[in-house]
């Protein structure tokens, strides 16, 4: 489920060199399009990474002081198949591997892929994960911008606000609050010309451990980190953040395998954008249109005034 598979089985027989089905990913495998239980990917899953294998429910279930001391556990598949059971504990890695087990040699000492942290099935790169702390920015840009303003995977900047703290999940929802206003072009229209897209607005970003996602750490998964406008020891990163703008492309340097490759943060895709090419360049705000219609109204006036002079 690793999404790292093969046409042809591996030559030892053993893992974690495994073959592909139909369905060669996780995210594919368990979030609607199989036929199996569903995950929501805009969170965790590790457990994708985790090598496991079929077992006989008989011996494995049945020797209790061996499950005691080994710790290890036997599932009911999912297919519903009688007789059929697996097991993670039966196969060597750092996420399931009982301590007293001997184990048949695996390949770099275990039988998966991947670890535990740099799983593709991770939603944030490990080291560049969101602080939940934006205390550095100082009192007065958080009263421009907002008490929560960057704590977690968001577009900060969308609009799009959900002013109830409690109902704010992991998909991309974020609070407002800010003295400039909750537009973009409230927190940024001093710095930015509103009358050309902008479609970084809906971009999600959140501020990372510089001490940690450090330069070579933020390069290893294929994002970049940048300094806060105040100049402070405050760091943020939108690769950080998987959505359809910007997100990890190689943990592990073996593309495409990157991680929160199933995540999406962003409330808005870039053809919805509302600072997007493609809505500016075909729609108006309700104020922009009123002006408008002012402005005609007063051209057809004096067009008239002119006709009628002019008789």
């Amino acid at each position: 489920m690793d999404n790292k598979c093969s046409a042809a089985a591996p030559a030892s027989g053993v893992g974690p060199e495994h073959t592909c089905g139909t369905l060669t990913g996780c995210h594919t495998m368990w979030s609607g399009e199989g036929e199996g239980e569903t995950y929501n990917f805009n969170a965790d899953q590790a457990w994708c990474c985790d090598s496991w294998c079929y077992v006989d429910p008989v011996t494995c279930n049945s020797i209790k002081a061996d499950q005691k001391k080994y710790k290890t556990t036997a599932k009911a598949s999912w297919l519903n198949v009688p007789g059929l059971y697996y097991s993670y504990d039966a196969c060597q890695d750092d996420q399931t591997a009982p301590a007293a087990m001997s184990y048949t040699v695996a390949k770099n000492g275990s039988y998966a892929t991947y670890t535990g942290t740099s799983c593709p099935f991770k939603v944030m790169p490990t080291g560049c994960e969101c602080t939940g702390d934006n205390a550095k920015l100082g009192a007065e840009e958080l009263k421009n911008h907002g008490a929560d303003y960057g704590k977690w995977c968001a577009a900060w900047e969308d609009g799009n606000i959900t002013n109830d703290s409690t109902a704010v999940s992991l998909l991309g929802a974020h609070t407002g609050g800010a003295g400039r206003g909750d537009t973009c072009e409230g927190h940024w229209g001093d710095d930015y010309n509103f009358t050309d897209p902008q479609p970084w607005c809906c971009d999600a970003w959140c501020y990372v451990n510089r001490s940690i996602c450090t330069d070579a750490v933020a390069e290893g998964f294929g994002i970049k980190v940048g300094q806060s406008w105040t100049k402070t020891d405050v760091y943020f990163s939108y690769g950080a953040c998987a959505d359809s703008y910007s997100r990890a492309t190689k943990p592990t340097n073996v593309a495409p395998f990157w991680q929160g490759m199933a995540a999406n943060f962003a409330q808005f895709e870039k053809s919805a954008c509302p600072y997007s090419v493609a809505i500016l360049s075909n729609s108006l705000s309700g104020a922009n249109l009123l002006a408008l219609a002012s402005s005609a109204a007063v051209a057809c006036a004096m067009a008239l005034l002119v006709a009628t002079l002019s008789l």
